[in-house]
């Protein structure tokens, strides 16, 4: 049996970890980096849906624009340059 450092953790409350994290990162408090890949994943498409760069993303969520932009890249998502409705 392999045991993580996640097994003796109930599952109500890893989720609510996970929202907690989630939620932080969402206000910029936590880096990304904190979250897993799908819950990054969701808060990248979530900015970029509100109209955010990926420069304006990356500051946010302290990630590089690089690693935004491979995400933005698989979620199939185009490239924004400047801010949604700044034009």
């Amino acid at each position: 049996m392999n045991h993580t450092d996640h097994d003796d953790i109930r599952p109500d409350v890893r989720a609510t970890a996970r929202r907690l994290l989630y939620d932080l990162a969402r206000r910029g408090e936590l880096p990304a980096e904190a979250l897993d890949t799908k819950d990054r994943s969701r808060l990248f498409a979530e900015l970029w849906e509100r109209g955010w760069t990926d420069a304006e993303i990356g500051v946010h969520t302290k990630t590089t624009t690089f690693t935004v932009a491979r995400v933005r890249e698989r979620l199939g998502l185009a490239p924004r340059t400047i801010t949604k409705g700044a034009a």
